[in-house]
Parts: structure tokens; C-alpha cells; sequence
């Protein structure tokens, strides 16, 4: 089971759906017992405890709906995959360079991009998916995101260039594991050589 957890991957709301309609039930069950001394209680002052049992039950009702709204959303976000072949065409899109499909490096280069779309967080993920994956405009993606234009312009120049860094600073350590490797192969050829002239030199 805990091979099939995906860390990237939102959980269901559901638990917390079905949450809330169990305490719901054992509190209307609490009410069906206790119903002459509630309703005693609730005769002692009419007006207030209707406002207060009405204001108590839209609360229940809206804080429900935001529940079931976030299940289209966990839906939507849980439905990119990185490894989506659209995912070059993106970052094409976002003038960053990348290697031909045909090359042999493209698949290294589809992990490199993960990699670096990977450390974005999820705000600047969901702007670059909305525009340049999906390719909706602008105003569209803003209104989904329930923001303005100018600030959906925003997240996006900031996204672009998180994911540019994210790349470079991939492509650095890349750089610097090769170059460890290359050292470590010249040493090891030059050892044999140094262990030859110790050998020679006492005779």
C-alpha cells in the first residue's frame, strides 16, 4: 500500500466529508433523545434560540458546500501528469530551451523538466498548467482562479522564472556531478602509473 502513495498527489476530501456527516447524525440523534428538555429549553426564549439554531444550521449548510466544492477541484489538479508528452510543448511555449524529440537526450530532458516542475509549488504549477499546458488565456485562467488579471500575469512571470531557475540550477549540479566523475576517472588512471615507478625505482 505505501508503494502507491503519491506525494504530489492531492487526498480525496471525502474522509472529511464523511466526517461531518457522522457527527451531524449523533448530534441529531443526541436532539431526538434529549427532545423534551431541548424543547423546554428552546420555549424559554423563542426569538433567540430560533436565530441562533438558524444561524447554526446555514452555517452546517455552507461549510458542507465548501466540502463538495473541493472535489472537482482535487479532481481537476490530480488529473496533470508530468510525464504528459504536452509537457515539452509547454515549456517550448515558455522559451526554455529543450532537446529535439528526435534527439536521443530527450528523454533526459523530460526528466530534467520534471525535476525542476517538480520543486514549483503548487500555486506556480496550476498558473503554468492553466496558460501554457491547457492554453487558456489569461482572463480565463484568472477567473478560474478567482483572481485578477494583472495578478494572474504576475504569478505567471514568477512561475516562468521559478521554473527557469529550477532548470539552471539542475543543469549546475548536473555539470558538477560531471565533473567529479571526470577527476575521479583521470586519478584512477594515473594510479597504476604512480604504483609502476615506486616499483621501479628501488631496483
Amino acid at each position: 500500500m505505501a508503494r502507491d502513495l503519491d506525494p504530489f498527489k492531492l487526498s480525496s476530501p471525502r474522509i472529511f466529508l464523511v466526517r461531518m456527516l457522522v457527527f451531524i447524525t449523533l448530534c441529531a440523534l443526541l436532539v431526538i433523545i434529549l427532545y423534551k428538555q431541548i424543547w423546554t429549553a428552546f420555549l424559554a426564549n423563542p426569538g433567540l434560540n430560533t436565530l441562533i439554531i438558524t444561524v447554526l444550521l446555514i452555517g452546517v449548510l455552507l461549510t458542507i458546500r465548501q466540502v463538495l466544492r473541493l472535489f472537482p477541484e482535487v479532481a481537476w489538479v490530480n488529473g496533470f501528469r508530468l510525464a504528459d508528452p504536452g509537457l515539452a510543448v509547454e515549456v517550448r511555449q515558455l522559451d526554455i530551451d529543450v532537446a529535439d524529440p528526435s534527439d536521443e537526450h530527450a528523454i533526459d530532458d523530460r526528466d530534467r523538466i520534471e525535476r525542476a516542475f517538480r520543486r514549483l509549488t503548487t500555486e506556480q504549477r496550476t498558473v503554468l498548467v492553466l496558460h501554457h499546458h491547457l492554453g487558456l488565456p489569461l482572463a480565463e485562467s484568472a477567473g478560474i482562479l478567482q483572481i485578477p488579471t494583472g495578478t494572474m500575469k504576475s504569478r505567471l512571470n514568477r512561475a516562468t522564472a521559478a521554473l527557469r531557475a529550477a532548470l539552471d540550477a539542475d543543469d549546475g549540479r548536473r555539470r558538477e556531478r560531471r565533473a567529479v566523475r571526470q577527476i575521479r576517472r583521470v586519478d584512477a588512471a594515473r594510479a597504476p602509473r604512480g604504483r609502476r615507478r615506486t616499483r621501479a625505482t628501488p631496483g
